[in-house]
């Protein structure tokens, strides 16, 4: 792709050789690169239930509202505090809100 880019650019032909030198030199120089994508690292929230607010545990609390709502709740004050990768643990005190309150 980047081949044909510099083959149908407007440049002149020692441009064109040295644009190819320069894409040849950077595969070569990435070719042996065992870079290995990092994962994310895991947020911890000892007390998620501590960051909630009245009217989200008025809206747990109730006894009418379907398990997919408080699920959305609880999602969305995660979002809110910008937890999007959390630990095992913090998981597991996220599903005891819901399954306590």
């Amino acid at each position: 792709m980047m081949a044909s880019a510099v083959s149908g650019g407007p440049w002149s032909e020692a441009h064109k050789l040295g644009f190819s030198a320069a894409i040849a030199d950077l595969i070569a120089s990435r070719a042996g690169d065992d870079i290995k994508p990092t994962a994310r690292a895991q947020q911890t929230c000892k007390h998620f239930e501590r960051y909630l607010t009245s009217t989200e545990v008025s809206t747990l609390r109730d006894a009418d509202v379907l398990l997919d709502i408080r699920v959305e709740v609880i999602a969305n004050r995660a979002s809110k505090l910008g937890l999007c990768c959390p630990s095992e643990d913090t998981l597991g005190r996220m599903c005891a809100v819901i399954s306590c309150l």
